[in-house]
C-alpha cells in the first residue's frame, strides 16, 4: 500500500441508482486517459463470473469481474466500462492522483498486493487468496 496507507476505494456501485447517480450526459475530457489507467490496474481479485451492465438489460458480459489497484486506491474492472459508457463522475483526488502519474497505473510489488489483500481481509472478513 502506498505510504502504508489503507488503499481508497471507487466505483463499487451495488445497483442501477448508484451508477445512474454518478452518470453524466456528456463525455469528460479526461475519459479515455481515466479508462487507459483504469484497465492498467493490478490484480487483486479475479473471479471466472462475468459482470452485467446494471443499468441496460441487454447488456450481458461486459467483463470478467476483478478488483484492481494502483497501490493507493482500489476498484471494479467494470469501472473502466462505467466511465467510458455513462460517463460516470469520479472524485476529484482520484483524478489527480491519476494524473499525477501521467495516467499510467504505477506497478505494484507482490508485498504491496499481500498487504492490500490483508487490510481487504480485515475489511470484510474476505481472503482472496482462500477462494
Amino acid at each position: 500500500m502506498a505510504d502504508n496507507a489503507p488503499p481508497r476505494e471507487v466505483g463499487f456501485y451495488a445497483s442501477a441508482a448508484d451508477v445512474s447517480s454518478a452518470s453524466r450526459p456528456t463525455k469528460h475530457s479526461w475519459e479515455p486517459m481515466a479508462v487507459g489507467y483504469l484497465k492498467q490496474g493490478a490484480v487483486i481479485m479475479a473471479s471466472p463470473g462475468w459482470v452485467d451492465d446494471l443499468l441496460d438489460d441487454q447488456a450481458k458480459n461486459i467483463c470478467q469481474y476483478a478488483t484492481l489497484t494502483d497501490g493507493s486506491w482500489i476498484w471494479p474492472s467494470n469501472l473502466a466500462y462505467y466511465v467510458e459508457t455513462y460517463h460516470v463522475a469520479l472524485p476529484a483526488d482520484f483524478l489527480n492522483h491519476m494524473e499525477s502519474h501521467g495516467w499510467d497505473a504505477p506497478e505494484v510489488s507482490d508485498e504491496e498486493l499481500d498487504a492490500i489483500d490483508t487490510e481487504l481481509e480485515k475489511r470484510y472478513g474476505f481472503n482472496s487468496k482462500e477462494h
